[in-house]
């Protein structure tokens, strides 16, 4: 692989995304360090992830592991090619912030870990829930991983010739996906209709944890302006109506972006069936990029919100990982050829996240065929579109 022709390509076409007018639609894939740790072919040496979190050198091991892999094997719109610096995070995987609020971590052979509800399974336990200390329980993984992954850099520390020069902060999930992975979904959705205070006081909760930490984070990178875009990714809110979320879960929003960002727009993460939220969103929460789901229609999507809004996603991953060439070829074509590249605001990807193990040669044909059926025409692009959010441009 010509890795300098292939970045010079990458930065023209991220340079007319930009302007509104890309030669064809980019490609970015959904991944984190699992698709490493969870494949044999790549983990050799059979770390797992209850390693992973109580050693750092394994972390540090897998992240740099990862970032190679991809770098060097995956094709997608980005820079190929070993990287002339590193930086590094460890992934929380959904469980690092509900086990800072107190919920049980399980660890599963050759799967990511879960949680179970337990500091809060009991509505009681709420009224004496403290937020913890940023470094306490679970996100003590992450403090661990940050100072060890500091001392090696004050030490030279390199990976196939290239300085270690950066690493990541803790995170926590959003407020209603927070509440379901500390009181269980099924509990929570009965909380709602049964006791709305009681949700309304643990969603408030979760919210403050989640604040806490983010302004304790912001304040450690010397962040003293709040950003004026940004995002959040709330997948629990596909469960519940339009109405119910403007009762029960947009003060919360609300109060995080305002607090942490300066007026948007801004980018939704949202898995699973939830296009059914993104007007509202867009409308009240100044959200103009939706990172997607399989289950949404994008080309409905785009009717519903206009040119304007960037929509990244959305071919099954289980086509990704188990489809023949042709089967995923022709999941592209229908996605393409939908109606979302109206405006040039789309981004292609997975719905949502691939799936570990999944064969690199499938993902480099997809993208093949995105080049060749993604180029746009001139009746596709909508000129004078005010310049939004994206979520990722070069």
């Amino acid at each position: 692989m010509d890795f300098e022709r292939h970045n010079d390509e990458v930065r023209e076409l991220w340079a007319g995304y930009r302007e509104g007018r890309p030669k064809r639609v980019p490609v970015r894939w959904h991944m984190n360090s699992r698709m490493w740790l969870l494949n044999p072919k790549l983990n050799t040496k059979g770390y797992t992830f209850e390693d992973y979190y109580q050693r750092p050198d394994v972390a540090l091991e897998v992240e740099l592991g990862f970032m190679k892999w991809r770098a060097l094997e995956v094709m997608e719109d980005s820079r190929k090619g070993l990287p002339d610096k590193w930086h590094v995070n460890m992934c929380g995987q959904n469980v690092l912030g509900a086990g800072w609020l107190g919920s049980k971590i399980v660890y599963r052979e050759n799967a990511v870990p879960h949680v179970e509800p337990d500091l809060l399974a009991e509505k009681d336990a709420l009224k004496d829930a403290e937020i913890p200390d940023i470094r306490a329980r679970s996100l003590k993984y992450v403090w661990d991983f940050r100072d060890y992954c500091l001392e090696l850099i004050d030490k030279g520390f390199e990976f196939e010739g290239r300085p270690l020069a950066g690493v990541g902060y803790p995170g926590a999930e959003p407020p209603m996906t927070m509440a379901y992975l500390l009181r269980g979904p099924t509990q929570l959705l009965i909380d709602m209709v049964d006791d709305p205070d009681y949700f309304h006081r643990l969603l408030t909760y979760a919210t403050d944890a989640r604040l806490a930490l983010m302004q304790k984070v912001q304040e450690l990178q010397g962040i003293t302006e709040k950003p004026k875009q940004g995002g959040l990714g709330d997948d629990a809110i596909e469960m519940i109506s339009i109405e119910q979320f403007n009762e029960f879960v947009y003060p919360h929003h609300k109060r995080i972006l305002d607090t942490l960002f300066d007026g948007g727009p801004f980018c939704y993460h949202l898995c699973g069936r939830a296009q059914h939220q993104f007007k509202n969103l867009r409308d009240r929460l100044n959200v103009w990029a939706f990172d997607t789901g399989f289950p949404t229609d994008l080309g409905t999507a785009r009717e519903e919100l206009g040119p304007g809004v960037t929509l990244w996603g959305n071919i099954h991953v289980a086509t990704l990982q188990y489809g023949t060439k042709d089967e995923i070829a022709a999941a592209t074509k229908d996605i393409l050829e939908g109606g979302v590249m109206h405006g040039g605001r789309f981004v292609f990807g997975d719905g949502n996240n691939v799936s570990e193990r999944t064969p690199e040669e499938n993902l480099n044909h997809c993208y093949e065929v995105v080049k060749e059926l993604g180029t746009y025409c001139e009746d596709q692009y909508v000129e004078g579109l005010e310049p939004k959010f994206y979520p990722y441009a070069g």
